[in-house]
């Protein structure tokens, strides 16, 4: 099977991993946010996850998006 990683190049010869970006970076969604009363956020699990992948290579993120002063679903 062949891989469709982007790391990965033809006859398995594979390239060094991207450089972290150290520049500030916002992301802005219209993706609500839970926020319970010690100030903790949640998110649907699957943005949650997606956002995690956003670490990988971003060393000052920044995200803005909708927030809601309740208990989490």
């Amino acid at each position: 099977m062949t891989s469709t990683s982007l790391n990965t190049k033809e006859h398995g010869v594979t390239e060094p991993p991207l450089k972290p970006i150290d520049k500030r970076y916002l992301l802005v969604l219209n993706i609500q946010s839970f926020c319970d009363s010690k100030g903790s956020r949640y998110l649907d699990p699957l943005w949650a996850k997606d956002l995690i992948e956003h670490f990988k290579y971003l060393k000052n993120f920044t995200l803005a998006s909708p927030r809601a002063l309740e208990t989490p679903p």
